[in-house]
């Protein structure tokens, strides 16, 4: 974001679009300002553009199916449910799911379809000693599921978050951050369909 002190003000005073400058006078920082509406638009060097819109959070409290479009998902059942992903087509949505309520039970897995792969990274922070512990699934592993369980590890816990992004026919991208609390994080990245 740049400098805090280049910010213009911190936050811009709120006001309406016409009111916004017309140009920051230094370049290499962020500004940005909110109007009334709660619009909040960036400098990006030429000129005022609006931010984009992100998805309003779907909370969770079942197991369910994703339709195949942009999401954000909260998980939120103590005792674990698990999130189908759609079809990789290639299409470019991205799916992202938080961890909102800390398993007591169960775990929460998020699925593909069964046919579609999900490779990538996540990293595990065991919260007792401050270890991070990456993992990693390959394509030729053939995973088909994310799942925290509430096990020796204790995973599942709020905050963590992965984020899925159909990137090709049958592939999903993973990136995932998430933390222990029993014993060291153990890969969350499984073979199982279910």
């Amino acid at each position: 974001m740049g400098n805090p002190s280049n910010l213009w003000g911190s936050l811009l005073q709120t006001g309406l679009v016409a009111n916004k400058p017309a140009a920051p006078e230094a370049q290499g920082a962020c500004y940005y300002y909110a109007t009334d509406t709660g619009v909040l638009y960036f400098w990006t060097g030429t000129a005022w553009n609006a931010a984009p819109n992100v998805a309003t959070p779907s909370l969770l409290t079942t197991s369910a199916t994703a339709p195949a479009t942009n999401g954000v998902y909260l998980l939120d059942a103590v005792a674990g449910l698990s999130l189908t992903l759609p079809v990789a087509t290639g299409s470019g949505i991205k799916i992202e799911v938080a961890v909102n309520a800390t398993l007591t039970s169960g775990a929460y897995k998020i699925l593909s379809d069964g046919t579609s792969i999900l490779y990538g990274n996540a990293v595990g922070f065991y919260a007792a000693t401050g270890a991070c512990l990456g993992f990693k699934s390959l394509i030729a592993t053939g995973n088909y599921s994310v799942a925290l369980a509430f096990t020796t590890a204790v995973m599942g816990n709020i905050g963590d978050h992965f984020e899925f992004t159909d990137v090709a026919a049958p592939k999903w991208l993973v990136r995932g951050n998430y933390s222990s609390v029993g014993t060291a994080a153990t890969t969350p990245f499984s073979t199982s369909k279910s």
